[in-house]
């Protein structure tokens, strides 16, 4: 006896069990990444944790290489720069950010142990710049005497903030900036403090940046025969004019225990 009930479509249909297939393999491969991503995170702590505890205090630390988030960046300053009394920090290749800058200068504000600090190959900026800078201008610092911020993104803003901080600083005497974006209003703002107010500062390495104005080499010359702390001044690979170069070069044989490092 045929029904007169009209059948319904089996809930499990073949149409049906595709858009659940298809669904399950979205949702599959939304969860992927996350957990790689927490995976990836947890091992990298791990393996920070571990170099930080291989540091002794009152020594040296080196931590290249590290991918620092802020979490990382706030953990190194905790124990190494607190806790262990670090002396000198490499953190090169990092990818610290301006944040990370933010949290470091935050710590030399109150730090009275670490003596140089290594910070090139990150992604400071100048924003990150400022942030060093300002911490270590007037009274805020007294014991960092070597700075590296090679290779950072930084452009004549971030030399500037440099500049005035090195106004007020007296003791760095290391300064290593090259491989930035510094062009030649940059390089004018630093020659001037280096001229009418820095004493202490005996290296500045401005390699691999891009100095192109002629009129500029004034300055430089200006700063070569007045400034008389400099003692090594690197500006190989800033593709100068040839004339400035003789001029400079001849201004530095004059000086005593100076090396100028040029091409």
């Amino acid at each position: 006896i045929e029904s007169s009930h009209v059948l319904l479509e089996p809930v499990s249909s073949e149409k049906e069990s595709r858009s659940l297939r298809k669904m399950s393999s979205w949702k599959s491969k939304v969860r992927t990444p996350i957990i790689f991503a927490t995976a990836l995170e947890r091992y990298r702590t791990a393996r920070l944790n571990e170099w930080i505890l291989r540091c002794k205090s009152d020594s040296d630390a080196y931590l290249n290489g590290q991918h620092l988030t802020k979490y990382g960046v706030q953990v190194v300053v905790e124990q190494l720069l607190i806790d262990k009394h670090c002396r000198v920090l490499f953190v090169m290749e990092s990818h610290m950010t301006p944040e990370g800058a933010l949290i470091i200068s935050e710590a030399l504000r109150n730090n009275d142990t670490l003596v140089k600090l290594f910070l090139s190959h990150n992604k400071l900026g100048d924003d990150g710049t400022k942030f060093l800078a300002r911490a270590l201008s007037c009274d805020n610092n007294s014991t960092l005497r070597e700075l590296s911020l090679c290779h950072n993104g930084i452009t004549d803003l971030g030399a500037e903030d440099l500049a005035r901080m090195l106004a007020s600083n007296e003791t760095l005497t290391h300064l290593w900036l090259g491989s930035n974006k510094i062009s030649d209003l940059g390089l004018e703002r630093l020659c001037e403090v280096l001229i009418s107010k820095n004493k202490t500062l005996q290296v500045l390495s401005l390699e691999w940046n891009r100095f192109r104005s002629y009129t500029k080499f004034n300055i430089l010359v200006d700063m070569l025969e007045q400034n008389e702390s400099l003692m090594l001044l690197n500006l190989e690979n800033c593709q100068l004019f040839r004339h400035g170069v003789e001029q400079l070069i001849d201004s530095a044989k004059k000086k005593e225990n100076f090396e100028l490092l040029i091409n």
